[in-house]
């Protein structure tokens, strides 16, 4: 997920479908968000050489009673935001099944699922470049 989330980051030509499939032994409960970090010391531990501004992939799941929470650093520009103005409400993939826009507000929570990665570069009106992550809803094919 790390890697697919970064290379559609990079580059408005690449769009990365991503299938996200926790097993059964995790728990129903286990959750993993992408969130934007704006405090200087948690970048620093997860994101080393980070300006005080990062991304991080949470994982949480309640079924782990040893170390519950984990956090992993996600190279992606700070000045990147996620589902920002630029991001269209649906994207088709190459089948045509259409995939919904993940709601982010402030962080966004991705669940088992098909995911669709895509960024959108700068517009001429000088808004941040972002990260768009959709996902098919439940129950189609």
């Amino acid at each position: 997920m790390k890697l697919a989330l970064e290379g559609a980051s990079n580059s408005s030509l690449i769009s990365k479908n991503f299938l996200f499939d926790l097993p059964y032994c995790f728990g129903s409960e286990a959750v993993v968000e992408l969130t934007k970090q704006a405090d200087m010391k948690i970048c620093s531990v997860y994101c080393p050489g980070s300006n005080g501004k990062c991304y991080l992939l949470k994982y949480d799941n309640k079924k782990d009673k040893v170390n519950p929470v984990r956090f992993m650093c996600v190279n992606i520009s700070p000045i990147v935001v996620t589902n920002g103005d630029t991001c269209d409400d649906s994207k088709q993939d190459s089948s045509g099944t259409t995939y919904n826009l993940v709601p982010a507000n402030p962080s966004v929570i991705l669940q088992n699922g098909k995911y669709i990665f895509s960024s959108s570069s700068l517009s001429t009106s000088g808004t941040n470049p972002s990260l768009c992550i959709f996902s098919k809803p439940r129950g189609t094919q």
